[in-house]
């Protein structure tokens, strides 16, 4: 009988997270590769199934007003440790999402970039483990309803405060679930930054990239002797040549230069050719 009820509640287990969704499954390694002891059913509900403390009996109770202050005093302190909480999951959220960019910066200077896969996978997870603290869960509230509203006052009272201690003891159990999943993601960041800096420290120093037209910088060494120099090569055929480029614009028209100094005289030319005689004139009148 035993042992067939440890069987059933093992396949009941299993089905259980057959059920369940992939991310609380994720949830559910990643705490417990960061060491919270912690079962697949308390990540489903966001809560820790630890036995509940049993309640004070405020029946014989003499002082029910001092009472009813402390445990509402209780509750409010329970109120503020949850949000405490919540603030510091915030600020690991705002760390993670700034060492994604100096992440994917500094992985773009080394030649061997999938070695930040290993920071990269820390960065991430604490992102999710943040993300899934700053879910929405099932808390309790206090509500009041018509057949409270006729009770004594006396009576009443003895309810709200039980209302109070109890609101307290369940809120506790998922804070105290809160906790251990913001240590979680704590430990993950931790882990990111330690791996952030040594892959840099190597990457930077030993995988740096090389570039094809400089290389690599390294240190200066000792310079050896000048060669001799090498024969000169045979000249190469001249090149096609290049088409006519275009007409440049006229320039301005330069100053008037100085006049010249008047050259010597030149030598007498030849006489010109005779022309033929004429005709003779008509003789005139005598006079009386």
């Amino acid at each position: 009988m035993p042992r067939w009820s440890a069987i059933r509640k093992s396949a009941q287990l299993e089905w259980f997270r057959f059920s369940a969704k992939p991310s609380q499954w994720l949830t559910w390694r990643l705490l417990r590769l960061f060491r919270i002891e912690c079962s697949f059913r308390e990540v489903v509900k966001q809560r820790y199934m630890y036995r509940r403390e049993p309640q004070p009996n405020f029946d014989d109770a003499q002082d029910l007003e001092t009472l009813a202050t402390v445990a509402a005093d209780i509750r409010e302190e329970s109120d503020k440790r949850r949000a405490v909480v919540i603030d510091k999951c915030k600020t690991l959220l705002a760390l993670s999402s700034l060492l994604l960019p100096l992440l994917l910066a500094v992985s773009t200077q080394i030649s061997w970039p999938a070695l930040f896969l290993f920071p990269a996978f820390f960065v991430m997870s604490t992102a999710y483990l943040v993300l899934t603290a700053l879910d929405v869960g099932a808390d309790k509230v206090m509500s009041i309803g018509q057949d409270e509203i006729a009770l004594p006052s006396h009576v009443l009272k003895r309810r709200i405060a039980h209302c109070n201690l109890d609101i307290a003891q369940h809120n506790d159990k998922r804070t105290d679930y809160l906790v251990d999943v913001m240590r979680s993601a704590r430990w993950s960041l931790v882990w990111g930054l330690l791996t952030l800096s040594l892959v840099a420290m190597l990457g930077l120093t030993f995988l740096r990239k090389v570039d094809s037209n400089k290389g690599t910088r390294g240190d200066k060494g000792v310079q050896g002797d000048k060669g001799p120099t090498g024969d000169k090569g045979p000249q190469g055929p001249p090149g096609d040549r290049g088409p006519k480029g275009p007409t440049g614009e006229k320039g301005p028209r330069g100053d008037k230069g100085p006049q010249g100094e008047q050259g010597p005289k030149g030598p007498a030319g030849d006489r010109g050719p005779t022309s033929d005689k004429g005709p003779t004139g008509e003789r005139g009148l005598s006079g009386a």
